[in-house]
């Protein structure tokens, strides 16, 4: 009922605040839990009741805010000609897959520059 995916919402606060693994656990742990309760005992129904949508669109671009902040930064850290070459192709052509075509190109790279280090 409630929009955000409580994982995809972890992994999201791990990687911009770079949380240890032992935190990430323990999160995901304790998150899973009360999940599988609320679920079983129908809380979330009540919870979804109680907080209102504005809260949980608050959250979400909150959270999708600083995770493109993060990817930026390390864009901008690691190859910013490439970080910019990625940005053109995926807002020139925003009705195609450009992530798969994104993922090929980096990967030809990675490749390129394992055998250059051969």
């Amino acid at each position: 009922p409630m929009p955000v995916q409580p994982m995809k919402t972890i992994a999201a606060v791990a990687i911009t605040e770079e949380l240890s693994r032992g935190a990430t656990s323990a999160a995901g742990i304790f998150t899973g839990g009360c999940v599988a309760i609320f679920g079983a005992t129908g809380f979330i129904n009540s919870l979804d009741k109680i907080v209102p949508r504005c809260v949980v669109s608050g959250l979400q671009l909150g959270l999708g805010l600083r995770m493109a902040l993060q990817g930026m930064q390390i864009i901008m850290n690691s190859s910013p000609v490439l970080g910019a070459f990625s940005c053109l192709v995926s807002v020139a052509f925003e009705n195609k897959p450009t992530a798969l075509l994104l993922v090929i190109l980096g990967f030809s790279i990675a490749l390129f520059q394992f055998f250059l280090l051969l």
